[in-house]
This record gives C-alpha cells, structure tokens and sequence, in this order.
C-alpha cells in the first residue's frame, strides 16, 4: 500500500482528481486495496458552519483572537479520535498512536500568508496528547495515547486514505450536478467505487458522519440518507 501511494509524478489528493493519466487506477487501487477488509475499521466525519462559530466567537474575539482555527483545528480533532477510543471495555486497555497529515494550519511552527503563526502556541500534536490523555483519566477509559505526530504524504498509506474518503464523502454530501470534466470524472470514479469494492459497505457501516449545529452536542445523521440522495442522482 506504501509502495502505491509513492508511485507518480504527484500524491493522490482527490481534490484535484480530473480521470487524467494513470489517476483513475491509482485511486482504484487504494480504495480497493484499503477497504478489501473493513472489520474493525471505524471512520469519523465532523461536519460543521464556519459561519455559526464565527457568530459564536465573536465576543470571544477580544480575549482569544484565534478562537475559530483553535476551536476547528484542536476541538474538532480532539473529539473525532476521542470518539475512536473510548468505550473498549474495562477488560481491554488500548494503546494508540496518532498519525496526522502535516499542514501548515495545524503547527505552531508554521506560519500563514501574513508571515504570523496561525494557532500559536496551540499546537495540535502537544494539545491532543494532553487532552486525550486528561480525558481516558477524567472519563476512567481504557485506553492512553503514547504519541501523536505529523506525517507528509506518500508515507504512510492511511494519510491518502483518509484524504480520499474525505473528499468522497464531501463530493457524495455535495451532490454537485454541474457538467464540468472535473466533477463527471469524479463521479464516474465514485460510482463505479460503490459497485466494485466495498466502499458502500464501508460509508454505511463503518463511518460516523457527525453535523455540528448550535448546541454543545454532535447530531450523528446517517450517511446513509445522502449516499440514497447521491445514487437516485447519479446511480
């Protein structure tokens, strides 16, 4: 799977897929391959408005000015790994290791378009250790987090997987009808990936699609009800 996500010229990112060249095969292949044995795997989706939290922080602003990218970057992480460690059990006691995607957005090191750190020193690898750790003590989980740390592309398969699923299940959410190369070339892809593997077992049975609204609570939705949308659409 490593050796799959290092061949070609450029990474698998499927926000640009267009079925050009060899792409088509390249993402054929990760899915089908990633997703040829789905027990035990557990994949969760964090849908939110930027503008709702925008109102929200608002007369928070004065006191924390990077309120909104602490509360996007940090919080939601934070929340969709806790989701996939909690409740093993009190006769099971899990040891987790936490793999993210480097991004600029993420790293207290890194600097945005205006030369200034985007969350300072809020740093996600530092914060996440802490905080999901502070929870396994808070809550009596069974489980700790030994490292969190980040990861380019094209070395570690689950960074592209994941990439790829996401853009999946936004482009399915979506449910874009425009006629560009672009988005038929997408579809197309994402069709014929329901057909051929076990994609569609997976967003039904294995994912958690979660919407953030205005309450302190995440409203699960059934991915089910767009992925139906999605087909009576385009199937």
């Amino acid at each position: 799977m490593n050796t799959l996500i290092s061949e070609g010229a450029k990474p698998l990112h499927f926000t640009d897929y267009n079925g050009y060249a060899n792409s088509p095969e390249r993402f054929k292949k990760l899915i089908s391959l990633a997703l040829e044995n789905i027990d035990g795997m557990q994949f969760n989706v964090i849908n939110y408005d930027i503008n709702k939290i925008e109102n929200i922080a608002h007369p928070i602003k004065t006191v924390v000015s990077d309120i909104v990218p602490i509360t996007i970057y940090n919080k939601f992480p934070e929340r969709l790994v806790y989701g996939l460690l909690r409740k093993y059990g009190q006769h099971t006691y899990l040891s987790a290791s936490i793999h993210i995607e480097e991004d600029s957005t993420y790293s207290k090191g890194s600097k945005s378009r205006n030369n200034s750190s985007t969350i300072t020193s809020k740093d996600l690898a530092d914060t996440m250790l802490y905080q999901l750790n502070i929870q396994s003590v808070y809550r009596n989980e069974s489980y700790r987090v030994d490292s969190v740390d980040f990861l380019t592309k094209r070395v570690e398969y689950g960074i592209e997987l994941s990439d790829t699923l996401l853009g999946i299940i936004r482009f399915i959410i979506e449910n874009n009808d425009g006629e560009s190369t672009r988005i038929l070339a997408k579809c197309q892809l994402i069709l014929e990936l329901l057909e051929t593997t076990n994609l569609k077992t997976f967003l039904i049975n294995n994912t958690s699609y979660f919407e953030w609204n205005q309450n302190n609570q995440l409203t699960v939705i059934p991915f089910l009800t767009y992925l139906n949308l999605f087909l009576s659409s385009h199937g």
